[in-house]
């Protein structure tokens, strides 16, 4: 079983949506206003999460900041809604203070992976945490760019590549 930490603004939505009417949007998909889905998520970086997921044993863990006050019911939800093939079965612990966001992600999944004793696991985020991450999991680190998120060209072969190392 491979886990995925996974962040959301950034890697499966694109600075271009997130700045988008969100009025205009929740008229044009009144669930997504239900759901609290603040913008559309890229398709492009979702069918690319999607052949991730397809490509091994996965389980996600939600790093984003969209853990926090949603349960991972309505998580489930929000998924399904936007067609990820899967959800979030946990989240990683709110550690963030206001002076440096960076580091507490890297925090929370650094600890996540320590208390569950994770040995194969990726991580999918646009925050710059080469330089906070241990240095032997450095290499399963993949940033993503706010501009095309998972849709980059290559990206997404070179994830499924690394977690073939797992095997």
């Amino acid at each position: 079983m491979i886990t995925i930490f996974l962040d959301v603004d950034g890697v499966i939505s694109i600075l271009e949506n997130s700045l988008s009417d969100r009025d205009e949007f929740w008229r044009n998909d009144p669930k997504a206003k239900e759901l609290g889905i603040p913008h559309p998520l890229d398709e492009k970086s979702i069918e690319a999460l999607n052949e991730i997921l397809s490509s091994d044993e996965c389980e996600l863990i939600l790093s984003s900041d969209w853990k926090k006050n949603r349960t991972l019911e309505r998580l489930d939800e929000i998924f399904k809604h936007c067609k990820i093939i899967q959800s979030p079965i946990n989240k990683t612990k709110n550690l963030r203070n206001e002076f440096n966001f960076e580091y507490c992600r890297a925090m929370e999944i650094t600890h996540f992976i320590a208390e569950h004793q994770l040995k194969d696991f990726i991580i999918l985020d646009d925050l710059n945490l080469e330089k906070l991450l241990p240095p032997r999991i450095v290499d399963r680190f993949f940033k993503t760019g706010y501009d095309l998120a998972l849709g980059e060209p290559g990206l997404k072969e070179k994830i499924i590549e690394r977690m073939k190392l797992f095997k």
